[in-house]
């Protein structure tokens, strides 16, 4: 396995105003800026803003990121990386943004400690994910892995017969969605593309899942917990042909130039495989799914 980076969207290049999100009680981000303007808070490492952790994401992403039906963001990552500040003595403080390359681009900028949101941090050599990962692994790091990916192809009931039941029933006439410069776009391009099938591009999951669901696209692949959501809300319009294991892993990502912060962050998150911590919020955000090796 090799470092990588992520599967959901395009690797901006400016930055976009962020949303500060308070997330139980944490309250709103103080501080910021370049990484030599970091406030230190022990003295192994440093963070923007003293005695809080600041994540960067893009979401709605569910089960990763999302907001619960009382408006508080919750989450598997929300959980998981609370639980490890909580480690650190720091206050997890979430930020918001519309465009999800640009994680990466903020934390390598100094205006977030860490960037999260199914973000991949290792894949298989010689993969499409492996190649978009070298990119971002230029201007940040990534911690240890704590998801194995899925991939999930799911297919609009209407405009796809029931007798296809696995990516090799779709055909030239079929459409899928993908996101550019996402590493879910790639692995469509690299299983779907041989079936020949078209491909219409979206800026956002969101506006993909929703064509996917309003009978404008007929197949979208993505990763396997995100969508299963989909296909619980819309049984009767969304329905899954094929699940595949990528060989991809999510992880958080860190600067270059706060290799403490990270390896601080990353002892927190081996913690919680250890003191059970980290089983709780798995099997409660995927109960169906076989708890990852390296957690057991």
């Amino acid at each position: 396995m090799i470092m990588l980076a992520h599967h959901r969207a395009v690797y901006g290049t400016s930055l976009v105003a962020a949303v500060v999100l308070g997330v139980s009680g944490c309250g709103t981000a103080s501080g910021g800026g370049s990484s030599e303007a970091r406030s230190s808070t022990t003295a192994k490492y440093s963070t923007v803003a003293a005695g809080k952790l600041t994540i960067i994401t893009e979401y709605p992403y569910p089960p990763f990121e999302y907001n619960d039906k009382s408006g508080k963001l919750t989450g598997f990552e929300v959980d998981l990386i609370g639980a490890a500040a909580k480690i650190l003595h720091l206050r997890p403080v979430w930020k918001n943004t519309s465009n999800y390359g640009q994680i990466f681009t903020t934390v390598s900028a100094g205006n977030a400690d860490i960037a999260v949101g199914g973000a991949y941090g290792y894949a298989a050599k010689g993969s499409s994910s492996a190649s978009k990962i070298a990119s971002r692994s230029k201007i940040v790091d990534f911690g240890i892995p704590y998801y194995s990916v899925e991939k999930s192809v799911l297919v609009n009931t209407h405009t796809v017969p029931a007798s296809v039941t696995s990516i090799s029933g779709l055909t030239p006439k079929d459409t899928c969605g993908i996101e550019p410069g996402s590493a879910s776009a790639s692995w469509s391009t690299d299983h779907l593309g041989p079936q020949g099938v078209k491909f219409t591009q979206y800026q956002s999951s969101a506006s993909m899942f929703d064509a996917l669901v309003a009978g404008r696209l007929d197949c979208v692949a993505f990763d396997a917990a995100a969508t299963a959501q989909l296909i619980k809300t819309n049984p009767k319009l969304v329905r899954s042909i094929q699940t595949i294991a990528s060989g991809e892993e999510v992880t958080f990502a860190y600067a270059k130039d706060n290799k403490a912060l990270g390896k601080a962050v990353n002892g927190a998150i081996k913690k919680t495989f250890k003191n059970g911590v980290y089983k709780k919020i798995y099997r409660k955000y995927f109960p169906t799914q076989a708890l990852p090796t390296y957690a057991r």
